[in-house]
């Protein structure tokens, strides 16, 4: 799944490490995930870091749990570090809103943490999201966003793109107006997809609007199509 880099998320990852002192070496550094926002219907992450003793990894959200091995004995040994990868499963985000989780691992006398930031949202790239709430002061990171498709009156024909991680469902939205726009599909695999939509041209004086819902992995998003009223 594409994932979105925010620069300022780098602050959270942290970085340990002692010099040499004699023959006794150690470091505990995480070099993944190292800024990344992830779409709302991941399931599967990691954490990955660099350690010469032996650690422990465990999530601090219920959201994250470590699918991997959560710890390990290492034998230390001054002239060889082990970069560790442990498997993390998540929980689709269905609360609405963007959620940050924080995975630690201890190693030695150090203790380091990765950030996972997951949006409310599915990786939808037409139309693109229009961000109306951004998390707590960070202006970077999109805290909720509306999907809006616009066409003119005379335009007959567009698509909706979106990538997924399951199955997918498409439909219209309770009491939404179908009089005007058809689907050329209401389901559909996993990856990446574009779904055509046919629209009337649009003869009156006023703009319409139809509502969608898009859904995968139990994360529902809406998507308005919105055609503007005829100028003749």
């Amino acid at each position: 799944m594409k994932k979105v880099i925010f620069p300022l998320l780098f602050l959270l990852a942290i970085v340990m490490q002692s010099c040499s002192n004699g023959l006794d070496r150690h470091e505990l550094t995480v070099v993944y995930p190292n800024g990344y926002a992830m779409f709302a219907d991941q399931t599967k992450d990691s954490i990955v870091f660099i350690t010469f003793d032996s650690w422990r990894v465990f999530s601090n959200a219920s959201w994250i749990s470590v699918e991997g091995k959560s710890s390990d004995n290492i034998k230390y040994d001054y002239y060889k570090n082990y970069l560790i990868h442990v498997d993390l499963a998540l929980e689709p985000n269905t609360t609405g809103r963007t959620r940050w989780g924080n995975v630690m691992v201890k190693s030695y006398d150090y203790e380091g943490a990765g950030l996972y930031v997951q949006f409310p949202f599915l990786n939808i790239t037409r139309p693109n999201p229009n961000v109306n709430d951004y998390y707590g002061d960070n202006r970077n990171v999109p805290d909720a966003a509306d999907f809006i498709l616009r066409d003119s009156a005379d335009v007959v024909s567009d698509s909706l793109c979106f990538a997924v991680q399951k199955s997918w469902t498409l439909s219209f939205a309770p009491g939404a107006d179908q009089s005007w726009l058809q689907l050329s599909a209401t389901s559909g695999e996993d990856g990446y997809n574009v779904v055509p939509i046919t629209l009337e041209q649009n003869l009156t004086s006023q703009e319409r609007r139809t509502e969608l819902i898009l859904t995968s992995s139990g994360v529902t998003n809406q998507i308005s199509v919105v055609q503007s009223r005829s100028k003749k």
